[in-house]
């Protein structure tokens, strides 16, 4: 399935949006994918080593949608 996510700085001020196709079924599980690729800091459409971002994450089956903030505390 696909997740559809958007990056904000710390700001709160847009800076991009990404998308990739997930084999996960649950929002838990996809929350803890998006946070394992932002550690290893290997997010879609981003260069890697990218630097810290606040992101929206948005699956295509869910009508609610995650947000994590302050990832690198």
């Amino acid at each position: 399935m696909k997740v559809n996510l958007t990056y904000f700085k710390a700001s709160g001020k847009y800076y991009s949006s990404g998308s990739y196709n997930s084999d996960k079924e649950h929002m838990i599980d996809i929350v803890q994918e998006v946070k394992l690729m932002h550690d290893i800091r290997q997010l879609p459409d981003l260069c890697i080593n990218h630097s810290d971002y606040n992101i929206h994450i948005l699956p295509e089956f869910s009508g609610y949608p995650h947000l994590l903030i302050n990832l690198k505390e």
